[in-house]
């Protein structure tokens, strides 16, 4: 069952970008009947999503079947020959010509057509979107920089692999070690050993962590301990050294120069400015 009854079409390339990044997107569409063939070539950079029905995809004379949900790509310049069984249900996405390199570079595009293996993030994610674009004038400040955001996420999540079970269990063990961090922060952790430990290469375990956390696991660390202490300089009245102590720093200097370094100022000027009122001035 399609997400809507009307087929929708919408031109942004000429639409004012306020907060312009990434790639713009010229045109998105949504058909929730398709019937027609494609059988042609495009200068445009193109997906079309297929979100419900089955059909089948051409290439150098081989047809392979299309279940829904996936992704079908068209390259400027590259013929193309796919289409619906009997119909589907496709959201469409235009981009302009050379922007396949983008996309390419995000490691967004590589196969003319894949699977979608987490159909209920897409999915929802679709249904935003129409539901935005059906009640939307076109004309906001930033419906266009939404549009750009949101349809890049669309492709990135689509195009997202299946964790295999080993990648799995590393993800696990990931995010049980942050949840130690931040019970007991103070603690001395070699990240390499602990990965080792558990049987993966310090290699894969930070490349997964950065995935989750987006920083290097002894980044996280110390935001995590930068975090606490911002919080025990503005609630409680400890010195500074015996901060620092709790949070694994025998040297108060060190640590004062990483505080400032992390939040643009000294321990004793965040407290002053943050401090419980009711708390009486302490010193270092």
């Amino acid at each position: 069952m399609a997400l809507y009854k009307t087929d929708l079409f919408f031109h942004t390339e000429y639409l004012p970008r306020r907060f312009p990044a990434g790639q713009e997107i010229q045109s998105v569409g949504y058909y929730p009947g398709k019937k027609e063939w494609i059988r042609r070539r495009f200068d445009t950079m193109n997906f079309s999503f297929i979100l419900s029905g089955r059909g089948f995809y051409e290439d150098k004379g081989r047809l392979t079947p299309i279940q829904a949900p996936a992704v079908i790509t068209q390259s400027p310049g590259q013929r193309v020959n796919y289409g619906p069984d009997s119909q589907w249900e496709e959201l469409f996405l235009i981009y302009p010509p050379g922007s396949e390199e983008y996309f390419r570079r995000r490691q967004i595009l590589g196969s003319p057509l894949w699977k979608i293996h987490s159909p209920g993030e897409v999915l929802q994610g679709i249904q935003d979107l129409v539901s935005f674009l059906r009640s939307s004038s076109g004309t906001g400040v930033e419906y266009a920089d939404f549009l750009d955001l949101n349809l890049e996420k669309l492709l990135m999540v689509s195009s997202r692999e299946p964790p295999g079970p080993r990648e799995t269990e590393l993800q696990v063990f990931v995010q049980q070690l942050m949840e130690k961090m931040e019970m007991n922060c103070s603690a001395d952790y070699d990240f390499h050993r602990l990965a080792e430990e558990r049987g993966f290469s310090p290699s894969s375990f930070r490349r997964c962590w950065e995935e989750i956390y987006t920083t290097p696991p002894g980044q996280s660390l110390i935001q995590i301990r930068i975090r606490k202490a911002s919080r025990l300089l503005a609630e409680t009245d400890l010195s500074v050294k015996k901060i620092a102590l709790d949070l694994g720093y025998e040297d108060p200097l060190y640590f004062s120069r990483l505080f400032r370094k992390k939040q643009n100022e000294s321990p004793l000027s965040y407290r002053k400015r943050t401090r419980d009122p009711y708390l009486t001035d302490s010193g270092t």
